[in-house]
């Protein structure tokens, strides 16, 4: 089963819940002391989202404008356009679906709301993938442009 976390979450309350941890997020060094201590924690920046639109969302944050209006209709689609054009993130989605039945997995990031997050884009993909996922099923509506019929 794949869980949708908050970094800090995972940190604090529940690692020894999963058997694999990996934080999908670009930078990880203020948290790099524990992923050094923690074999099964990785930080796999191919599902996080590009620098540029990273920035773009701070900025949006930082003025004010950040709500769930400009995560749907600027940042999603920016997203699954970017995992899309990256075959190293899809292998890995891939590969989380295959891992998903047998072990359990935390996905982490710093975001606090999951549901303005790329987990849940992420979390979404997997479930129309067929992956065993513990998030809201609403995130099926989550796909990559060219695959919006489920398979």
């Amino acid at each position: 089963m794949i869980y949708l976390e908050n970094v800090y979450h995972v940190i604090q309350e529940t690692l020894d819940r999963y058997d694999l941890v990996w934080f999908i997020t670009r930078n990880a060094t203020e948290v790099q002391d524990f992923i050094d201590t923690h074999d099964n924690v990785t930080v796999r920046s191919e599902l996080s989202p590009q620098p540029e639109l990273f920035r773009a969302c701070r900025a949006m944050i930082k003025e004010g404008s950040w709500d769930q209006e400009a995560f749907d209709r600027f940042y999603v689609p920016r997203f699954l356009r970017e995992l899309s054009e990256h075959p190293e993130g899809l292998s890995l989605l891939e590969e989380l679906k295959a891992q998903s039945a047998e072990k359990e997995i935390a996905l982490a990031c710093f975001c606090e709301d999951e549901r303005m997050c790329h987990r849940s884009i992420v979390g979404g993909l997997l479930l129309n993938m067929g992956a065993s996922v513990a998030c809201d099923e609403a995130y099926r509506k989550y796909r990559l442009p060219g695959k919006e019929e489920l398979p």
